[in-house]
């Protein structure tokens, strides 16, 4: 089994350091546990903007340096929908990530 899929867009670590530098989020120092508390404070703050706060969540999808901004999820316990067909909540989703296209389907690390 190749694990549970996750909707919604692929950002790399980088982006996520560089658009909480933006907004004012720093990271304590270069820690994993810094960087997770910096990619949380980003997407609970991106996600209120959009409205989204308690539909989102990050997830580790498969690639390296990577995680997904998610509003779907086949796992269970990411307490996501299986599915969403909401258009105006994949628009919110698009804007607050700053992509040009749809999201997508990604597996699960």
């Amino acid at each position: 089994m190749d694990g549970p899929l996750a909707f919604g867009y692929k950002v790399t670590y980088q982006w996520v350091i560089s658009r909480a530098k933006e907004i004012g989020i720093e990271p304590e120092d270069d820690s994993v546990r810094a960087r997770a508390d910096v990619m949380v404070d980003l997407i609970t703050t991106l996600a209120a903007q959009v409205g989204l706060l308690r539909q989102v969540r990050p997830i580790c999808v498969r690639g390296k340096g990577v995680v997904a901004f998610c509003i779907a999820s086949t796992d269970p316990g990411d307490g996501l929908p299986r599915r969403v067909t909401d258009a105006a909540k994949i628009e919110k989703l698009r804007q607050m990530v700053g992509a040009d296209g749809p999201p997508s389907w990604w597996r699960q690390d």
